[in-house]
């Protein structure tokens, strides 16, 4: 994945399209809280995984937080930032 061909907007629909899978049957938008969308702690992993795998990225246990992951749109910018920081 090219930093170039990354926006946030992008990095914010495919947090969207995964959220939405692990949430069978929920419509969500980048403002609902992960919490009410019912993203436990079990599934929150899981995201967490599939995310760092995907954008080659490591959370940092400060970054593990709930005001990092309380929507979409805050974590879709904070992946944004550790892959830009990533990718230069």
């Amino acid at each position: 994945m090219s930093s170039s061909n990354t926006t946030l907007k992008q990095i914010t629909d495919e947090i969207q399209e995964l959220i939405a899978e692990l949430v069978e049957g929920t419509e969500v938008s980048p403002t609902d809280d992960l919490k009410e969308l019912g993203v436990d702690s079990v599934l929150m992993i899981n995201l967490i995984v599939q995310l760092e795998q995907k954008y080659g990225i490591c959370f940092d246990d400060e970054e593990l937080d709930h005001s990092y992951f309380s929507t979409i749109s805050t974590l879709a910018e904070l992946v944004s930032h550790k892959y830009r920081e990533k990718t230069g």
